[in-house]
């Protein structure tokens, strides 16, 4: 998935909670902007409506509530559409002449088009197969049920929609998984030993202990009790009828299956092109272009560097003992606490006065 743009995030943010949307502003800016920055922000709207299409969950999560009732599209089919589309993307942002833009458009776009190479840089790979681990995944999938906003009847009816779509969203992860096994692009087989036990906590015999129906335990005052027995009643029978049987399916064949199937070993050398994969994946989360065996050294030089600094601490404070006991005595003494909140609250106070006119400072020598 591509990583959300800095200026499509700072719309929807800073834009939605007191004006248009991103799929609305260009529209408002345009009579107002050059036309080669309305079709910039054009394209950054439509590009976030594609993202929030595509990622349905992350909409509803980001307060965009127009995909409520979906579940991504986690096939092989829907990766390769994504896929497709970044390409496409790919071509047309590279053909966008900077020059007639402005210095903020022109880093939008420079950052923008990144975001878009390291996304079709990353295809070859193919590590969308890698679509579970110990922590998320479709196993886990109720945790959004926890983080939405249950206020209205059509809130809950979307999720009801949500659960009958289950199913699918399984079939489409069984089958993502499944040729992943076949392509060799698997998770270890350490990572992925505790799932089992996730997926069996969504295997119930009384719909009401599903977790997801979580947010059918209680209900906002202005929901009528006969929305409210409609609502838990089709709950019910959408856990009992779809979640349960698509989550049965999927742990048979995690068990069956995919589980055997995991790596042996911890190491991306295991993956097909795993050296390059792992590089890949450096220069993504670094967002430079040193290679792994440079960022380690650079991960050496900085852990001696500060166990150089701690040394010489405890040289100047007259510390008698190991760099371990010099961090106990500094987590115990009693003289590193303060002694109630309102001291704690002054030292606050001091704190920020202190860091706001060293802000101060920088910007006037800038």
């Amino acid at each position: 998935m591509r990583a959300v743009t800095l200026l499509a995030a700072w719309a929807w943010v800073a834009g939605c909670a007191s004006g248009p949307c991103p799929s609305t502003a260009a529209t408002a800016m345009s009579s107002t902007a050059s036309p080669q920055s309305a079709a910039l922000h054009a394209l950054f709207a439509s590009e976030w409506d594609v993202e929030m299409q595509e990622w349905p969950t992350r909409a509803s999560s980001l307060g965009d509530r127009r995909h409520d009732d979906r579940w991504p599209d986690v096939s092989p089919a829907g990766f390769a559409r994504r896929a497709a589309h970044a390409r496409e993307l790919q071509a047309r942002v590279h053909a966008i002449d900077p020059a007639p833009l402005s210095p903020d458009d022109r880093l939008s776009l420079e950052l923008f088009t990144r975001e878009v190479d390291v996304e079709v840089e990353g295809e070859p790979y193919r590590l969308w197969h890698i679509l579970i681990d110990q922590r998320d995944g479709i196993q886990t999938a109720d945790d959004l049920g926890r983080a939405l906003r249950f206020a209205t009847t059509a809130d809950y009816d979307a999720w009801i929609t949500r659960l009958r779509a289950v199913p699918a969203y399984v079939d489409g992860a069984i089958a993502t998984l499944r040729e992943g096994t076949r392509e060799h692009i698997v998770q270890p087989r350490v990572v992925m030993e505790r799932v089992p036990a996730q997926i069996a906590q969504q295997v119930v015999s009384n719909p009401e202990q599903s977790p997801f129906f979580h947010p059918l335990r209680s209900f906002p005052a202005s929901i009528p009790q006969a929305d409210r027995d409609r609502i838990l009643q089709a709950a019910r029978a959408a856990i009992a009828e779809a979640v349960v049987p698509a989550y049965r399916r999927l742990g048979e064949y995690f068990s069956g299956e995919y589980l055997p199937a995991c790596l042996p070993d911890v190491g991306a050398w295991q993956l097909p092109h795993g050296a390059e994969a792992y590089a890949y994946l450096a220069r993504m989360h670094t967002t430079t272009k040193m290679t792994p065996e440079q960022i380690h050294d650079v991960g050496l030089h900085e852990v001696a560097r500060i166990r150089g600094e701690m040394l010489a601490l405890m040289a100047r404070v007259g510390f008698k003992g190991t760099l371990p006991d010099f961090f106990t005595w500094l987590r115990t003494d009693p003289q590193f606490f303060y002694a109630d909140g309102r001291s704690l609250f002054a030292a606050y106070e001091a704190m920020s006065k202190r860091i706001e006119i060293g802000r101060a400072s920088c910007r006037e020598r800038v």
